[in-house]
């Protein structure tokens, strides 16, 4: 089983989170502010690009990264 982490909290983190839910394959599904049963949330910012790492070291999580924030972040 794997554990993912779904950076953002727009409707297209939503829609993954919501898929990568449903799958068996997935054990736990961390994600943005939503309130939903299936999910763990996370308070973290998608520019805290520190966080965000430490945070998936420690639940062994492949990351989904949904915005380009995060990403244009990293390369500056």
């Amino acid at each position: 089983m794997v554990n993912v982490l779904v950076v953002g909290a727009g409707g297209r983190e939503h829609a993954l989170s919501w898929k990568l839910s449903t799958s068996e394959k997935i054990d736990q599904v961390y994600a943005g502010s939503w309130k939903w049963w299936t999910l763990q949330n996370v308070e973290l910012s998608v520019t805290d690009i520190e966080g965000l790492a430490k945070f998936a070291q420690e639940k062994n999580c492949f990351t989904v990264v949904g915005p380009e924030d995060p990403l244009a972040e990293r390369d500056s």
